[in-house]
């Protein structure tokens, strides 16, 4: 041992430490470290450099093979780019100077990668994986391909890959893959090379692999004329339609097994997995879509029958491995990506998205992470190709898939396909859908309900989302398509005239049509969000709904039955609808009357019977604008606009977004032309006890007759969300405990109590008590409190069955009329449900004051409302109430900011009785937000009057009435300080620009007497006027003498 070490001692004084560096370098885990010791190794043996010898040239090239065989770091990923340049560089120079030859270099790459005997099986794995990574630096740099003895010198290295594969299993792919780089490379010159590739891999059994199918479609792809190994597929193709049992077991990587009959040809897959998919399906899905662009293979088998044998029959069968169907998930996700619209529709077949659900419904599954990726695909595709959205959607929702695709999954996976589609694409689903609605057949009418139902949801979403988008102010065809299709479905059935394919099969239940009303109201609620173009839009949907109902070609009944007055109003309306104009300069008035009027239609027709109050009311009204022809906008017909606030107020009141919708749009017509009377229906709500009697009140209903009404109570604003719930009274109930076995008296004691206690409650409410005489009465007994000593006539024991039936029977109607009269109770209103449905209306009435506050900013009613509005704040039990008045106060404040925005004042004295009610409305008992909004309020009409009146006298009566209210506060305390905030900024801020004011208008006054003076001077020749002005010049010297003295005193 001594003697080695001191002889590797004296060999090291001849070692090249650059070279040790170099080799060092390319095994480093940084590659930019690695390539520049490739660049370093390839500097000492290019043409340029310094003379090397042969034995270094050859020790290098050792030295690299060798430094493939360590598993190292980075050790195989440096040596094998290194070896690759190096050979591909170094080769280019002469013979003579390198000193060997290709077939050397086999050798050297056979020995240096060749295992040992008695070694470990760490490593032979390094060993054989230096000799593959060898192999592979050989293809890349294409050394092989120069010679002209090309099959003498490729053939050994044939064997040697072939047979590694043959041999190890799990090297055969990284094997196949350099043969596939191999063959890839070949130009036309080497025809005889790549026939020489199929005999090695015919030679080792590897035809009938994913490998050996790669390989044979590439050369056939790049050498049609080449001969083929025969025999080795039965039809010298692997695509061949008689193959493609074959072919599914090949690709899925098979084992072999027994053939079916004699000179049956088998799969040689090798049964391993892997966590990739195989190269060879690049090769099979690109000849796929080539031959079904070009249409050049008659006898080849579709893509289709290869899928649904190579993946729906084969990997993703009931009994197939998690690992197998990975390898399906990573098929279509590349097929999704990479292939053409027809083979991507394919691989949505029932069993894949059948597997696809199932991994999509917990996160516990193996796959799920690869079923979310291909989701992702789905939508990325659809996002780019429309027609892909289309396949997808239809897929995915049709027999194939399951129509709650979404629901069942957890996902918002076609919910996302939907958002990204083309107009184009949402036509398609739209009418896929509407077909499948009609056609779906169900054994159990149940289940064609649900479905039904979520056919309509996906149609009103498609339709909510193009109206959501920002272009959707042009109007698309296949939108009113939608409206049309539930329309015919909601109001009409079909009759015995109507072909049977257009005939829902099962017919439609009444609760799918109540939906089908439901999801109607929401799509015509997104409708109107775009009023550029929404009435133009609805108006065509209701000329195509009033068509069906004359047409009687259309085979379609109308649901609702009219008997012959209702039908008469109905025809009335229809023929107003039908009248009225759609020009552009339409009167606001009446585009407000056609508007309620389709929307009273479809309440009409929908069974409900307060629109036909609505349809009378509209029609009367229309009747008055036909008789005024006027169509310019400063002559346009009149109606009676209150009236119509009192049917914009009933809309309101209904639990419908779309009723409220047209209410607020009905009302911002017309809201210009409303007088004081119309706008005092919504303050006289907001005015409104919330109570019974004021719900009583507020509908017409005696307390006697109250029913629940029912407002609703949408969060859809934020101002208008929530209402404010009272407290509910607990009431205290007292719990019996068990005895003990001791027999405690304080137990006694308690059971007393309770005894006390039911007696009390039964005595004090007199249904109780009833309803005990009537059970004492069925009984033939009585309370044990009521006479302890008495005993019953009769015991159980002494009846016989026939009256035992008898008591039984008289027990049942006792409890049956005291359920009805625990209803009956129970459907009465009280004032929590009453003091709820008030504030919701209150909501309601407060969307119309925020418009009116909104769009009628000078007109001068709001000055008259707003101290009906402050006493509406004050009045309220509901925080959210006021708090909201508030807002619509403060925002209208701000919109009046600077002289040009303030509203007009007509008449001084009417504007001064305001500000006097709103200084009185301060006085009441309030909080200081109330205060505050009172002080607003009042310094905005100061600032209306002060900008249009400018006499002293006014202003005087303003600063008096303030003095006033600080009297008040000050004496009585009737005021809070925040009144006077906004007072006091103001009258600071104005205190100069008043007084020039004022000094201007004195200025002019003197101007005017000046002017008269000069005017009488004129009259009186003689200057008699000279004198008197001489006297008042003493008088005022005189007047200023006399302040001299009196400051002089004073110092």
């Amino acid at each position: 041992m001594a003697a080695n070490s001191k002889k590797r001692k004296l060999e090291g004084r001849d070692v090249d430490m650059h070279m040790v560096e170099i080799y060092e370098n390319l095994a480093h885990e940084d590659s930019k470290v690695r390539l520049s010791a490739t660049r370093s190794l390839l500097s000492r043996f290019n043409e340029g450099s310094p003379h090397f010898t042969t034995e270094q040239y050859k020790t290098t090239i050792t030295r690299l093979i060798r430094g493939l065989c360590s598993g190292r770091k980075a050790a195989r990923l440096g040596f094998s780019v290194a070896l690759a340049e190096f050979l591909s560089q170094t080769f280019k120079i002469h013979h003579a100077q390198r000193g060997i030859t290709e077939k050397d270099l086999l050798k050297i790459v056979e020995q240096q990668t060749s295992p040992r005997e008695k070694i470990s099986g760490q490593d032979e794995r390094d060993h054989l994986f230096g000799r593959l990574f060898a192999v592979d630096a050989l293809v890349e740099s294409a050394i092989l391909l120069r010679p002209l003895d090309q099959l003498d010198l490729c053939g050994p290295l044939l064997d040697l890959v072939t047979g590694l594969a043959r041999n190890k299993t799990w090297l055969r792919q990284e094997c196949g893959w350099c043969l596939f780089k191999f063959v890839r490379s070949t130009c036309n010159d080497h025809v005889q090379l790549v026939e020489a590739v199929l005999q090695a891999l015919a030679k080792h059994n590897m035809i009938r692999t994913p490998e050996g199918v790669a390989i044979w479609l590439l050369v056939k792809e790049q050498y049609p004329s080449a001969n083929f190994p025969r025999k080795t597929w039965k039809h010298d193709d692997p695509l061949h339609a008689g193959e493609k049992t074959l072919l599914a077991d090949v690709m899925r990587d098979a084992a072999p097994k027994k053939p079916l009959g004699e000179g049956q040809p088998m799969s040689e897959g090798s049964g391993l997995w892997s966590p990739q998919l195989h190269f060879s399906w690049d090769m099979v899905l690109q000849t796929f879509e080539k031959g079904n662009s070009s249409q050049r293979k008659s006898q080849r088998t579709s893509f289709a029958a290869f899928w649904e044998e190579t993946i729906d029959r084969g990997l993703l069968k009931p009994s197939t491995s998690t690992e197998r169907k990975h390898w399906a998930f990573l098929a279509a996700q590349k097929v999704v990506r990479e292939s053409n619209l027809d083979m991507a529709s394919t691989v949505l077949s029932t069993s894949f998205i059948s597997c696809l659900k199932n991994h999509l419904v917990s996160t516990e599954r193996t796959l799920h992470a690869d079923a979310e990726i291909i989701c992702q695909a789905l939508q990325n595709r659809a996002a780019k190709d429309s027609a892909f959205a289309t396949v997808a959607v239809t897929s995915l929702l049709g027999p194939a898939g399951k129509i709650n695709f979404d629901k069942a999954t957890r996902t918002r996976t076609v919910e996302k396909i939907i958002a990204n589609a083309s107009n184009t694409s949402l036509q398609s689903i739209a009418q896929f859908l509407e077909q499948m609605f009609i056609d779906r057949v169900m054994i159990d009418s149940h289940d064609a309900e649900r479905t039904r139902q979520s056919i309509i949801d996906w149609l009103t979403f498609i339709f909510t989302q193009q109206e959501s988008k920002p272009s959707s102010e042009t109007v698309e065809s296949w939108e009113s398509e939608i409206l049309l299709f539930m329309i015919r479905h909601a109001y009409f059935i079909p009759s015995q005239a109507l072909t049977r394919d257009n005939k829902p099969k099962p017919p439609l239940s009444e609760s799918t049509r109540t939906y089908l009303h439901l999801r109607l109201s929401n799509c015509l609620e997104q409708y109107l969000r775009h009023t550029g173009s929404a009435f133009a839009r609805l108006y065509e949907v209701m000329d195509a709904f009033g068509a069906l109902l004359q047409d009687p070609k259309s085979g379609l009944n109308a649901v609702l039955e009219l008997d012959l007055t209702i039908s008469n109003t109905a025809n009335i309306s229809w023929a107003n609808l039908r009248s009225l104009s759609t020009g552009d300069d339409l009167n606001p008035v009446v585009t407000a009357l056609r508007l309620l009027l389709c929307i009273a239609l479809l309440q009409f027709y929908g069974g409900d019977g307060n629109a036909v109050s609505i349809l009378e009311d509209v029609n009367e009204e229309i009747s008055k604008t036909k008789g005024q022809p006027g169509k310019g906008k400063e002559d346009q017909p009149s109606a009676d606009t209150d009236s119509i606030v009192e049917t914009v107020l009933t809309l309101n009141s209904k639990p419908s977004k779309l009723l409220r919708r047209v209410g607020l749009l009905v009302f911002e017509l017309i809201a210009p032309r409303i007088t004081q009377l119309g706008l005092d229906s919504p303050l006289k709500v907001l005015c409104t006890k919330e109570s019974l009697q004021g719900q009583g009140e507020l509908f017409d209903i005696g307390e006697d007759l109250q029913e629940s009404v029912s407002i609703s109570a949408e969060s859809d604003d934020a101002g208008a969300s929530g209402v404010e719930i009272l407290d509910q009274d607990e009431n205290a109930s007292s719990t019996s405990s068990s005895p003990s076995p001791s027999g405690d008296s304080n137990n006694d004691e308690e059971l007393n109590t309770q005894r006390m206690d039911h007696d009390d409650e039964t005595s004090s409410d007199p249904e109780l008590a009833a309803f005990d005489a009537k059970l004492a009465a069925a009984l033939k007994t009585h309370r044990g409190d009521e006479d302890l000593n008495a005993s019953s006539a009769s015991s159980d024991e002494d009846m016989s069955d026939s009256e035992m039936e008898a008591i039984d029977a008289q027990l049942a109607a006792v409890f049956a009329a005291q359920r009805e009269a625990s209803k009956s109770r129970q459907s009465k209103p009280t004032n929590q449900s009453a003091r709820e449905n008030i504030v919701n209306f209150k909501n309601r009435a407060l969307d119309l004051i925020e418009i009116f506050f909104k769009s009628q900013k000078d007109n001068p009613l709001i000055l008259a409302s707003l101290s009906t509005v402050l006493s509406a704040a004050r009045s309220t039990n509901s925080k959210q109430v006021a708090e909201r008045i508030y807002q619509v106060l403060r925002a209208f404040n701000d919109r009046c900011k600077g002289k040009s925005h303030l509203p007009p004042c007509l008449d001084s004295a009417a504007t001064l009785s305001n500000l006097r009610a709103i200084h009185e409305e301060a006085k009441q008992d309030a909080s200081h937000a109330h205060s505050t909004a009172c002080g607003n309020a009042a310094v905005l009409v100061v600032r209306v009057i002060s900008h249009n009146h400018h006499q002293s006298e006014i202003l005087e009566q303003i600063v008096h009435l303030y003095a006033e209210s600080t009297k008040a506060f000050l004496l009585n305390g009737l005021m809070m300080p925040g009144f006077f905030t906004a007072w006091n900024n103001w009258y600071v801020q104005m205190k100069g620009p008043l007084a020039e004011s004022k000094k201007a208008a004195n200025a002019a006054q003197k101007h005017t007497r000046d002017d008269g003076a000069t005017g009488s001077a004129k009259q009186d020749p003689k200057g008699r006027g000279k004198g008197r002005d001489t006297k008042r010049k003493k008088s005022d010297l005189a007047g200023n003498r006399r302040r001299k003295e009196k400051k002089t005193t004073k110092r």
